[in-house]
């Protein structure tokens, strides 16, 4: 039987695993630089990345050499059971465009297959949205398979009535990214069942 884990790097990412989890029923795990989104999550598993040296975000994947070792040895004892992990992040800051990257080849190096569920800023945050765009090409590469959730896309197929600065709007753009990342995975799943037949 092919296990599977839900896992959510970043803010964005751990808060649609807290979402989506519910009609999946999967395990679920988050993975974050910050301890107070780790606390708030409602995953089954939790690590804490700590660097052990600087570095900031544009400085290309530095974090892959600066992990602090208990974070790796707690990385890998979180992903050695299964053999399919969805990640779900959005790019454009530090957890999801560097750090992502180095849990993604971990990962990888140990023989998972890695299906990425990857969400783009809104083109408002201007400075997140370049640093999503120059992500994205070297964060594609690393995937088995990758779907990419454009939030300016959701906004532009709206209706008209979408306020940018109104939580209610922001609120069921948020609704339509998760239903699409609950979508697409129940379906991989379902093909991948009826292909082991």
């Amino acid at each position: 039987m092919v296990e599977r884990l839900l896992l959510g790097i970043g803010q964005c990412g751990i808060d649609i695993v807290d979402n989506v989890s519910r009609d999946l029923s999967l395990p679920t795990a988050a993975v974050d630089l910050d301890k107070y989104a780790l606390h708030a999550s409602d995953a089954e598993r939790t690590v804490y990345v700590k660097e052990s040296g600087g570095g900031v975000v544009g400085e290309g994947f530095k974090i892959d050499h600066q992990i602090d070792l208990d974070s790796i040895e707690q990385l890998k004892d979180m992903l050695e059971p299964f053999d399919v992990v969805y990640v779900i992040s959005a790019l454009g800051g530090r957890a999801g465009g560097v750090l992502m990257p180095a849990v993604v080849k971990l990962a990888l190096k140990m023989g998972k297959r890695v299906n990425g569920k990857i969400i783009l800023p809104f083109e408002t945050e201007e400075s997140r949205r370049r640093i999503a765009e120059l992500y994205l090409d070297t964060v594609r590469e690393l995937f088995t398979e990758i779907d990419v959730y454009d939030n300016h896309e959701y906004v532009q197929q709206a209706d008209g009535d979408i306020d940018m600065d109104s939580i209610h709007s922001l609120q069921s753009i948020f609704e339509e990214v998760n239903r699409d990342i609950l979508r697409e995975i129940q379906s991989d799943i379902v093909y991948r069942r009826e292909r082991q037949r």
